[in-house]
């Protein structure tokens, strides 16, 4: 697992990479936006799920849709 506090580490051999994280108010938190933009780009395609914690199911697909934007 890397640190969300610095340059991420990911071994580019793993089957599976997964995301969890909070939606407040229609929004990624800063800290989880501005670490899955700084992930580095893969040469070889991966499997990867986001799991989303929000009040509304509405909530959790308009952040998703912005952050795919967004990178």
């Amino acid at each position: 697992m890397s640190s969300i506090t610095e340059k991420p580490d990911i071994n580019e051999e793993s089957d599976l990479i997964g995301f969890c994280f909070p939606v407040y108010a229609f929004g990624i938190p800063r800290i989880c936006r501005k670490y899955l933009q700084n992930l580095p780009e893969f040469v070889n395609p991966m499997n990867a799920f986001i799991l989303i914690t929000a009040g509304e199911q509405d909530e959790s697909g308009l952040s998703m849709g912005e952050l795919i934007a967004s990178i």
